[in-house]
């Protein structure tokens, strides 16, 4: 492409990093970003999403936080993408208590949640057994406007069936059906 005097644009660059990320091949998906960089390309906040992505999935958050601290030297805000795939990364290696952190952190610096990032939040905070923070995400997702998605729904029916139904676990199912409050015949 280069050789032919085309310069890659943002969408081109966008769909190698992808590629790469998608096939396993993370590293030199890496090693490309730090080539544009070296160039002196406009970098976007979505190019390094998906190396982000890829980075959680894979189960290297050690190399997704370093990513992740390096935006603000390359003048790279990021976005609520960007704190939602660190927050699902936290919760895929059971680090609850980081994810809570990097949460408070995101909403502290300006970035909002949105759907989205509540309901990685839900689903990493059930399937931690944590049910009252749960219940507390529920609630501040109802007062945004923000719905549960059929995955979280998912896992609380999978919790009822499993009998592992508390005080906290009721409560949420409660919210979801309020049908279930009224004495049956």
């Amino acid at each position: 492409m280069q050789a032919a005097g085309v310069k890659p644009d943002f969408h081109t660059h966008c769909m190698f990093l992808d590629g790469l990320c998608k096939n396993g091949h993370v590293d030199p998906a890496l090693q490309l970003l730090r080539s544009m960089e070296a160039d002196g390309e406009n970098l976007y906040v979505t190019m390094y999403n998906i190396i982000h992505n890829r980075l959680c999935k894979s189960g290297r958050l050690d190399s997704a936080r370093l990513l992740f601290n390096s935006l603000s030297l390359k003048r790279v805000n990021p976005d609520v993408a960007t704190y939602t795939t660190m927050i699902k990364g936290f919760y895929l290696e059971d680090l609850l208590e980081e994810a809570k952190e990097f949460f408070v952190e995101m909403e502290k610096n300006g970035c909002l949640a949105n759907s989205i990032t509540y309901n990685v939040i839900v689903k990493g905070v059930l399937k931690g057994g944590k049910y009252d923070d749960a219940l507390v995400y529920l609630e501040e997702m109802d007062k945004r406007g923000f719905s549960l998605n059929a995955s979280n729904l998912s896992i609380l029916l999978d919790l009822i069936s499993k009998k592992q139904i508390g005080p906290s676990l009721l409560k949420i199912f409660q919210k979801f059906d309020p049908d279930s409050r009224k004495s049956k015949p």
